[in-house]
C-alpha cells in the first residue's frame, strides 16, 4: 500500500489478515525494548501558528530549508492554514522530496492553527524554529 498519495482502507490495515507482512525478518535483530528506540541525535520539533500561512512565503521558506538541511530532515509534516483559502493544506516532505500538497475538504473542528512536526538527525530544532518565526514575520519598511 502506498498510503502517501491514495486512500488506505484503514480496517485492512488494522485487521491483521495480512499477518505475514508484519511479521519481522531473520534481519530484524531488534529485542523487545529496542523497538521504538531512536538514535541520540534524533530531534524533533513541533510548531503551531495562530495566524493563516502566506503560501508563497512558506513554499520559498521550506524550499531554502530543504536546500541547506535537506539531509538532515527525515520528515516535515503539516496541516496548514492558508492565508484566503477555506480549507486546510496538508504538507509532508522526506528529506530533499517534497510530496505534492493536498488540499482537503475541510478542517476536522473549528482549531484553525497551522501546525507543522519536523524530525530531524543532528539539526538544532532551534535552527528550524528561528528561520521560520524570521520568514514567515511580515516585514513592514517604514519610509519617509
Amino acid at each position: 500500500w502506498r498510503a502517501a498519495e491514495d486512500d488506505l482502507d484503514a480496517n485492512a490495515l488494522l485487521s491483521g489478515e495480512d499477518r505475514e507482512a508484519w511479521r519481522p525478518t531473520e534481519r530484524d535483530d531488534t529485542g523487545p525494548d529496542d523497538h521504538h528506540r531512536h538514535a541520540d541525535d534524533i530531534r524533533t520539533l513541533a510548531l503551531s501558528v495562530d495566524e493563516p500561512i502566506d503560501w508563497a512565503r512558506f513554499g520559498v521558506w521550506l524550499t531554502l530549508l530543504l536546500n541547506r538541511h535537506g539531509e538532515a530532515l527525515l520528515r516535515v509534516k503539516g496541516i496548514l492554514n492558508v492565508a484566503d483559502t477555506a480549507a486546510p493544506v496538508a504538507v509532508h516532505a522526506v528529506q530533499h522530496l517534497v510530496h505534492t500538497p493536498r488540499h482537503l475538504e475541510g478542517w476536522p473542528n473549528e482549531d484553525r492553527r497551522s501546525r507543522l512536526v519536523f524530525i530531524a538527525r543532528g539539526l538544532d530544532p532551534a535552527v528550524i524554529e528561528r528561520s521560520f518565526r524570521a520568514f514567515s514575520m511580515p516585514h513592514t519598511q517604514n519610509r519617509s
